[in-house]
């Protein structure tokens, strides 16, 4: 298998716990909540490492492109799990998320090996294409260009109103990996310990939330609007 695409980090364990307080992902951008709602009808595609049950998550149908076990969308590494916390979290529990009533399908990618190819990302994005995706996020670490083949998906999805993100990719002309949450997540539970999640970059998981607010609010609007609207919350221009 060629590795084009990695796992977002290094570490692996499972991240579902605060210190017995609601971690609340909305104080982590300046944003006029009431302006929103909170994503229901919503549906967030994470291409990934799978996505764990978990009381605070709307896991809906998904898709196992993996070498590993078929019959499971599981996260056996627990970054995709914790990505969908921030964008999706109910809050009902330990985590409240951007969206908290967006559903989740997770396309699992990666299994023990942490690594994956172009054509595998190409049948992700493709069957969210097929099968009702709002907004996208693709959970990886590029090791190589994309190629035209996958760009030219993103492109049709974008057409059909589905924004897309993916690491170390701008946005036309923006670059939602810039943004830096000052917000201090005591969320995680990794590896048997509390730890915070300073390793983690939350800048595309907030703007993924973000996107799914706003195609909520604007349910015909274009993926480059969106785009520019997040642009304009996560950076806005002084006056």
């Amino acid at each position: 298998m060629r590795s084009d695409l990695g796992l977002s980090s290094g570490w692996s364990g499972r991240m579902y716990q605060s210190y017995n307080a609601t971690v609340d992902w909305r104080n982590s951008v300046a944003v006029d909540w009431k302006q929103y709602k909170n994503g229901e009808g919503m549906r967030v595609l994470i291409i990934g490492s799978g996505l764990d049950s978990h009381q605070d998550l709307k896991r809906v149908e998904g898709y196992n492109l993996s070498t590993g076990n078929p019959y499971t969308l599981d996260d056996f590494n627990g970054h995709s799990t914790f990505i969908a916390g921030i964008i999706a979290g109910k809050g009902e529990y330990y985590i409240k998320g951007i969206a908290p009533k967006a559903e989740v399908s997770p396309v699992k990618i990666f299994d023990n090996n942490e690594l994956a190819d172009f054509r595998t990302l190409e049948t992700a994005l493709l069957w969210g294409l097929d099968n009702y995706a709002s907004v996208v996020l693709v959970d990886v670490e590029l090791f190589n260009t994309l190629p035209s083949t996958i760009k030219n998906i993103i492109v049709d999805l974008e057409k059909d109103g589905i924004p897309v993100f993916i690491n170390d990719r701008k946005n036309g002309d923006f670059d939602f990996n810039k943004f830096d949450s000052d917000f201090q997540n005591n969320s995680c539970w990794l590896d048997n310990w509390y730890k915070k999640a300073e390793c983690i970059d939350n800048s595309l998981a907030i703007a993924v939330g973000l996107a799914v607010l706003i195609k909520e609010k604007f349910i015909d609007i274009k993926a480059d609007e969106i785009y520019s609207k997040i642009d304009a919350i996560l950076f806005p221009k002084e006056k």
